[in-house]
Parts: C-alpha cells; sequence; structure tokens
C-alpha cells in the first residue's frame, strides 16, 4: 500500500510540475525559404499560362532556337516563334533583344540583310509590362558594310510574385530590294535576347 502511495505521489508531483510552468503545450516551428528563379528563351511554342510556361522551361522547350526557311524576297511577316520571360525572384527584371543582320559572305564580299522584328503580347500576367512593339526596320536595303545592331529594351517586370509574359516574334524584310541579293543558302543572322535584374 505504501508502495502505491508513493507512486501515486510521484505522479500528481510531476503533473503539477508540468502544469505550473505550461509545459503541457510544446510547438514545433518550422522555417523554410525559396530561391528566386528567372528563366528566359525563345520557343516554337506558345505559353497560354504559368503552368504552361514552367512545363515549356522545365522541358528545354525554352533557349536558343534555329528558325530555317525564311524568305527574304518577301516582304510579308513572317513568324518566328515566342520568346518567353518566367521569374519569381525579388528583383525586377528587363529584357533587350538585340537584332544582328542577315548575312552572306560569298567570294570575298559579305552581304548584310536588315528586317524589322516586330514583337506582340501573347499571354502572361500585368506585371509584366510590353515596352514598343519593334524594333528594326523592313524599309532598310541590303548593304555591304556592316550596319549598327540595333537593341532596344522590350519587357520589364513590375511589383513581385510570380511574373511572366510569352511575346509572339515575327520578322519583315523589305523582300524588293533583296530580289538583288546573290543565290545562298547561308544567310544568317541573330537576335540576342538579355536579361538584367535590379
Amino acid at each position: 500500500m505504501r508502495r502505491a502511495i508513493l507512486t501515486v505521489l510521484c505522479i500528481s508531483l510531476m503533473a503539477a510540475a508540468f502544469a505550473a510552468d505550461g509545459s503541457d503545450v510544446v510547438e514545433l516551428t518550422l522555417e523554410a525559404n525559396v530561391q528566386g528563379g528567372l528563366f528566359h528563351g525563345f520557343s516554337t511554342m506558345d505559353s497560354t499560362d504559368s503552368d504552361m510556361a514552367r512545363l515549356n522551361i522545365s522541358a528545354g522547350n525554352v533557349g536558343d532556337q534555329l528558325r530555317t526557311g525564311l524568305d527574304l524576297e518577301s516582304s510579308e511577316a513572317q513568324a518566328v516563334g515566342y520568346y518567353n520571360l518566367l521569374t519569381t525572384g525579388a528583383a525586377q527584371a528587363s529584357v533587350s533583344f538585340t537584332l544582328n543582320p542577315l548575312s552572306a559572305t560569298i567570294g570575298s564580299t559579305t552581304y548584310y540583310v536588315p528586317f524589322l522584328l516586330t514583337y506582340e503580347d501573347s499571354h502572361g500576367t500585368g506585371n509584366v509590362k510590353v515596352t514598343g512593339s519593334s524594333l528594326g526596320s523592313d524599309e532598310e536595303d541590303w548593304t555591304n558594310e556592316l550596319p549598327e545592331a540595333v537593341s532596344g529594351t522590350v519587357l520589364s517586370t513590375q511589383s513581385s510574385g510570380l511574373r511572366w509574359k510569352t511575346l509572339e516574334l515575327t520578322v519583315t524584310f523589305n523582300g524588293d530590294a533583296n530580289g538583288t541579293l546573290p543565290e545562298s543558302d547561308a544567310y544568317s543572322g541573330t537576335v540576342v535576347a538579355a536579361v538584367t535584374t535590379e
């Protein structure tokens, strides 16, 4: 009996001790962090929502691209794909395009072909601003002198959180003037997209 009373007394004292300092309730605090991401590149596919944009990026569909079969003798706009930007970082992002004319060296002469790049807001969030609608010109004739590269800001993010935008891209040439270019399947130029953050 003495042993039972002693056991009850010990249990009572332990319960009183826990109750006295409030230790009957404890909590586990969880902390985590998320690294912001910034992804961009050219694509053949239009991203119609942020899930599709993330899927295209993770599947490797966004990055460097090659467009073949363009008609330099046409003055009609020719579709060349899309540009995608997706960011979740705290920093604001700005995207600029630089156009380098198509060129081909035939014999000892190089021929440079300027072009007009038109970009149109296809899909995305309202917190990514599209600046302007085109760069370059489809009114300039081809030349044998390297023209200066044309560049300008095309996108900039605003606010925070998920920000994404898809631009539809077309190019237009001075088809009438290009009818006097020498034959070659080696005309090549670039559109370079560069992102800066602040």
